[in-house]
């Protein structure tokens, strides 16, 4: 038995428009990747020299302090953009921290800071400019801003299908916080 003329050519339409719809929330999706993807970049820039001199004197520090006490802390080499690891083993030092720490205590602080910082300098790609910690902080407070207003949207567009009888499956890595957010805060 075929549909009536007039429903064949609703469905049709409705057809059409979810396949709009659906269009439409790809192409956010692609934004949404593309400011991740911007995010990331920021993220992996070099850092200036000033937070590289930063970042060696607290690395000699924290290795005397490993050279005279037996500690070491680690937590101020999780920042981006500098590899103290690498650092270390073009220095043949490997991964002990007592010879550098050694090294630093006993009066050699000066050349392993200057062997350090160039060797710091040579891994820098030539074509990235380096970001100050205020630079990279700005620069990663307006990708966040762009990702979660592009995200928002794309929450709104789900949920205005959903309203019109057409399921669009959410991402994976889709933020829970802006699924948790009420209609009344979504964008119109």
């Amino acid at each position: 038995m075929a549909l009536p003329k007039f429903f064949a050519a609703t469905l049709a339409r409705t057809k059409s428009a979810a396949a709009g719809i659906r269009e439409d929330v790809s192409k956010l999706r692609s934004e949404i990747r593309g400011a991740q993807v911007r995010r990331a970049e920021i993220e992996a820039a070099p850092v200036d020299v000033a937070e590289v001199e930063r970042r060696v004197d607290g690395l000699l520090s924290s290795a005397e302090a490993s050279f005279l006490f037996g500690g070491w802390s680690s937590s101020w080499l999780s920042a981006p953009g500098f590899d103290s690891e690498r650092l270390l083993k073009s220095l043949q030092f490997g991964f002990s921290r007592q010879p550098l720490g050694a090294l630093s205590y006993l009066g050699g602080r000066e050349m392993l800071k200057a062997a350090l910082m160039a060797e710091a300098a040579t891994g820098m790609p030539l074509e990235a400019k380096p970001l100050t910690a205020e630079q990279r902080a700005k620069a990663l407070a307006d990708a966040d801003a762009e990702i979660e207003r592009l995200e928002m949207l794309e929450e709104a567009v789900i949920r205005e299908a959903a309203s019109a009888g057409i399921e669009i499956s959410r991402r994976e890595d889709a933020s829970a916080a802006v699924f948790l957010l009420p209609d009344a805060d979504m964008p119109r």
